[in-house]
């Protein structure tokens, strides 16, 4: 308990305008004693300074590759997919072959899958068109060819589109690293296509190369984690079916991702979703 001779209330007497001014303990403001507490005193607080730390992406580090292979120079232990030739040679034009499409009103083939999901706005004056993979498997490699297809299948829009890389890697060969594209394009990488397997709008993002060390990885995971870097693809296209196909050959020789784990985009439309069919 306080002592009587220490409290909150003050017995001032009576005085005139010239009476001192007071302070009271705790506060900064300060009033004469005959206005009371009529006045509330101010406490004018410290000004808080805020401090902002870096809102970007961390910086990443890649895992380094596994490269411990004859010798290290793992550039020219991995053979190239398919009879290509490596990554620092020029090729001759292959002979690969297309696949038709299957329809894409029909869905997916047997083995295959289109991950999508009905078009939802993304609250961004964007409308998000679910994601799209391959499901072959290291018993089903030949289902690799097959085109699966967002949305179903159904026809888009024309417009601008956005695909992003979601999770997923594959091999194109035995002895060769875990990437998503062999290759920017031809002769071995995923398309994202429109009806047939001919008309090839854009390679989708994810790692080019098969070569631990060269654009390959010797771990699933750190494959998957430097395709995450890589930024999504804008592009215009002029309307109807989006698909994904992988352009290989032979699929025989492929390896899938472990437990169906296969390169998976998201695909988003830049503009609303009313312009989406139902």
């Amino acid at each position: 308990m306080l002592p009587l001779s220490v409290g909150l209330l003050l017995a001032v007497p009576a005085c005139d305008s010239s009476s001192p001014v007071v302070a009271l303990p705790g506060f900064d403001a300060a009033f004469p004693p005959d206005q009371g507490a009529s006045v509330a005193p101010v406490d004018d607080g410290g000004d808080a300074t805020m401090t902002q730390t870096d809102s970007g992406a961390p910086d990443a580090t890649l895992p380094a590759a596994d490269a411990a292979t004859d010798g290290g120079s793992a550039l020219f232990d991995a053979p190239a997919p398919d009879g290509a030739a490596p990554i620092d040679a020029p090729y001759e034009a292959t002979n690969a072959t297309e696949v038709d499409a299957a329809s894409p009103d029909g869905g997916a083939a047997d083995g295959a899958s289109d991950d999508s999901t009905d078009a939802s706005s993304a609250g961004d004056g964007t409308c998000d068109l679910g994601s799209a993979a391959n499901f072959a498997t290291d018993q089903t490699l030949s289902v690799f060819g097959t085109p699966t297809y967002f949305e179903d299948g159904g026809s888009l829009p024309a417009g601008e589109y956005r695909v992003t890389y979601l999770d997923g890697c594959m091999m194109y060969g035995s002895g060769q690293g875990w990437t998503v594209n062999a290759y920017d394009g031809e002769p071995d990488s995923w398309w994202l296509i429109g009806a047939t397997t001919s008309d090839r709008i854009v390679v989708p993002p994810g790692t080019v190369g098969y070569a631990p060390g060269t654009g390959a990885y010797a771990n699933f995971g750190d494959c998957v984690t430097a395709s995450q870097m890589v930024p999504p693809v804008d592009f215009y296209f002029d309307g109807g079916p989006i698909g994904v196909w992988l352009q290989d050959n032979p699929y025989t020789d492929n390896t899938a991702g472990p437990d169906g784990g296969n390169p998976r985009w998201e695909l988003t439309l830049l503009g609303d979703c009313s312009l989406v069919s139902q």
